[in-house]
């Protein structure tokens, strides 16, 4: 039988990886506003890397998630990530060769976004063929 903290994992996971995302995709919508501000070097210096701290909190969030359930909840889970690393390595390197037929260029304030889809994308296929 699974422990409380088991049985609680996903929904705790899902609150807290909302919240690292949402709080990342306000910080980088509105880094163009509070650049546009002013301030201080030091403040402009901030602004310029809150999004890392966003970044970094979703890390923690899934290393968390991923101590917290069983063994073969973890398997499936680096199982997703692995799948969802290759699947977005692979359309950020093509994009590259999409741009030479008049597609823009990516940046890279778009590669964890992708990722993120790639893994939800991963996530589907998988429980799909779970069932």
């Amino acid at each position: 039988m699974a422990s409380p903290s088991v049985k609680t994992a996903g929904p705790r996971y899902v609150a807290e990886l909302t919240a690292a995302v949402g709080l990342y995709t306000i910080l980088v919508l509105s880094r163009p506003w509070l650049l546009a501000q002013g301030g201080g070097r030091a403040a402009q210096f901030l602004v310029k890397l809150s999004p890392i701290a966003a970044l970094v909190l979703a890390l923690l969030v899934v290393i968390r998630y991923y101590r917290r359930i069983d063994e073969y909840a973890q398997r499936q889970l680096l199982e997703v990530l692995a799948l969802a690393f290759g699947l977005s390595a692979v359309a950020a390197a093509s994009w590259s060769f999409l741009t030479d037929v008049g597609l823009p260029p990516l940046t890279t304030d778009w590669v964890w976004p992708m990722m993120a889809v790639c893994w939800g994308f991963t996530r589907g296929i998988q429980q799909f063929r779970n069932r």
